[in-house]
């Protein structure tokens, strides 16, 4: 009983709200329209909930690392204390103050920019870590996937251009007739998965989402 609670009525309830979904778009019915309407009202809720939780289950995370850290890494409570500081004080100047006042735009500005700067700083030099050791020049194919790939990592780097200002229009180039189709081509796949992984949903025959 319990397994039937836990997976077969959350298939059926997927399967049947994705299949008013879809249907919706291609039936003009008024109550399939409010239906739709409704659903992204709950959607909305339960997206709402979820935040909530995901805040509490992290402020329980790192008050736990906080009250006995790892032993491993004993100062792992001070990037806790951290976390939990800057979670708190943007809530209050956020609900306090207002989304758009000049003290959290400048809050946003001074720390999640530079972090995000940072990650993708990080996610530059993985990357290249990654192309060096995937793609091996072993054949043709290879030899022209690690050329257009170094080619636009090198153009983002300002000490390149600089050094060799050329590089801006050749990493252009190689973004523009070589990338783009390439990720045409990626999203394109991408919604034909997208579309099988709905279609199996609703026949019941994708449970990832409910084990």
């Amino acid at each position: 009983m319990a397994v039937v609670l836990r997976t077969q009525i959350p298939m059926y309830i997927i399967s049947i709200v994705a299949f008013i979904l879809i249907l919706e778009y291609f039936v003009a019915l008024g109550p399939l329209a409010d239906f739709r309407k409704e659903m992204l009202t709950w959607g909305v809720i339960i997206y709402n909930f979820v935040t909530l939780l995901g805040s509490a289950l992290m402020l329980r995370y790192h008050s736990f690392r906080i009250l006995k850290p790892p032993s491993r890494e004993p100062w792992a409570r001070y990037y806790s204390i951290v976390a939990i500081a800057a979670f708190f004080v943007f809530l209050a100047i956020g609900y306090g103050i207002g989304l758009s006042s000049t003290q959290y735009v400048t809050m946003y500005m001074n720390t999640v920019i530079p972090a995000t700067t940072t990650l993708w700083g990080l996610n530059l030099i993985f990357s290249t870590m990654g192309v060096y050791r995937a793609m091996r020049v072993s054949n043709l194919e290879a030899l022209a996937l690690l050329i257009g790939a170094m080619s636009y990592f090198l153009k983002e780097m300002p000490i390149v251009c600089a050094i060799f200002p050329p590089m801006t229009g050749i990493g252009d180039w190689f973004l523009r007739y070589a990338m783009t189709p390439a990720a045409r081509v990626a999203v394109l796949t991408a919604a034909l998965i997208s579309v099988v992984v709905c279609l199996r949903t609703i026949i019941q025959k994708e449970r990832t989402a409910v084990i």
